[in-house]
């Protein structure tokens, strides 16, 4: 006999609501130069006539839903080091504790007012970080980049694949280590993104909450920070990314009535080249199969999603995912979570004591499932990916032009967000979840 203790569950609502960022772009020798400043003079008739105190705003603001936010907030925890369990946990925290932190069906994306005699805490310098991870992450896909993960992890691989000697690898940590603020670049949070006809890019993302009233006073040293940790991923990597990409999101409050909105500025040089390091050659397809191997390791798949990311081959596996429908398109999904019609029921409730499927609460209003999933198509391919280490299967992957183009947005048939590489991540109620299991298909991982 065995007892099974069933976790803690994570009680969360539905993210709902829409916002924007207008994006600024700042140029680099502003940046780089010593006692140059990146802000236009205070009461200057120059920064009276312009967009903020940095200058003209883009034409295009950065739109974003809040299922986009949080599906973006969970693909930069599962880009990390975590256990699958643990990533999980962090990202549906970050959604917990955080669903009322922000300002939604706004035209600008705010932080709610702080107490007045709120201490600071590191916990704040945390939260901004992630937001800043977050919302450069929809940026870069909003400007066509599909396929991503952190820097380091793409290189490691990258280098094992090239056989660099353990000493060379060395050499690049400590030079790596040299140039930025922590000493630990395993711990940078320095991501590199790949567009559909194979263009590299480097992203560093930033985050700070800006004190109401007042000019944000580190804009030029986080970019210049960035630009440094950039500069020195750049060299360790060939071919040369064409773009680096400083991201730094400053959010106000919501009652702040600065002249400058929450906006984000960014910095875009081209990448730079060491010839006196080692340098890992990026495989034609790798930076895809780390994308799609974090995403798998969340969907609960961690040997499959190891050896994608690994290029290793496994033993294959046969698995049976159900499948869901939304528009044209079909995505093979796994179970994240449940949405209960109340909580009145939580203490009680268990998927298999209510004659699952279909549900026995069905006279409930509002019962459903959260998903995470993958175009059905595209993980076809990824499991031809798994077993095929050494060819360059995900350069081929089944995507149509629309799907790269454009974000799904959340509306009443599908409140969740699905991202140009056909990652999903959203809630589908009852009966929805019920056809989606009457179609259930067999991968191989």
């Amino acid at each position: 006999m065995h007892l099974i203790i069933p976790n803690q569950p994570i009680v969360i609502s539905p993210p709902t609501g829409t916002s924007q960022l207008p994006l600024v772009e700042i140029d680099k020798a502003k940046v780089t130069t010593k006692y140059r400043p990146v802000r236009i003079r205070t009461g200057s008739k120059k920064r009276a006539e312009a967009d903020c105190s940095y200058g003209p705003f883009d034409t295009a603001q950065l739109p974003f839903s809040a299922w986009e936010f949080f599906h973006a907030a969970k693909k930069t925890e599962l880009a990390c080091t975590f256990t699958a369990n643990m990533a999980n946990r962090r990202a549906f925290a970050f959604t917990l504790e955080h669903e009322d932190t922000f300002l939604w069906n706004s035209t600008n994306f705010r932080k709610r007012d702080s107490a007045v005699f709120a201490l600071e805490d590191f916990a704040e310098t945390g939260l901004a970080g992630r937001v800043g991870e977050a919302i450069a992450y929809l940026a870069m896909v909003e400007w066509g980049y599909v396929y991503w993960d952190r820097c380091a992890t793409v290189w490691a691989r990258a280098a094992r694949n090239a056989n660099i000697t353990h000493t060379d690898q060395l050499k690049v940590a400590q030079y790596i280590s040299s140039l930025v603020s922590s000493g630990k670049p395993q711990n940078e949070p320095d991501f590199i993104f790949e567009k559909m006809n194979g263009d590299v890019a480097l992203m560093e993302a930033k985050g700070g909450f800006v004190e109401p009233g007042n000019d944000y006073p580190y804009t030029k040293d986080v970019l210049n920070q960035a630009l440094t940790q950039l500069g020195a991923w750049s060299s360790t990597i060939t071919p040369t990314p064409a773009k680096s990409y400083g991201i730094a999101t400053l959010l106000r409050e919501e009652n702040d009535a600065h002249d400058d909105p929450s906006l984000i500025a960014y910095v875009d040089p081209p990448g730079r080249k060491d010839s006196n390091l080692p340098q890992a050659e990026l495989s034609s397809d790798l930076v895809r199969r780390c994308n799609y191997g974090a995403w798998l390791i969340g969907m609960g798949f961690v040997s499959s999603g190891l050896a994608l990311r690994e290029l290793r081959e496994k033993h294959m596996e046969k698995v049976e995912l159900p499948i869901l429908n939304i528009g044209s398109r079909q995505f093979a999904v796994v179970t994240a979570g449940w949405k209960v019609p109340d909580l009145q029921i939580l203490p009680f409730f268990e998927p298999w004591l209510l004659d699952f499927p279909p549900f026995r609460w069905s006279g409930r209003r509002g019962g459903g499932v959260l998903v995470m999933g993958i175009d059905k198509e595209i993980l076809k391919q990824i499991g031809r990916a798994i077993h095929n280490p050494k060819e360059p299967v995900l350069l081929n992957l089944d995507m149509g032009e629309d799907d790269v183009k454009a974000k799904t947005k959340t509306t009443t048939e599908f409140p969740g967000s699905i991202m140009p590489d056909g990652t999903l991540m959203g809630t589908i109620n009852r009966d929805g979840f019920a056809k989606s299991i009457e179609a259930m298909e067999k991968f191989s991982l």
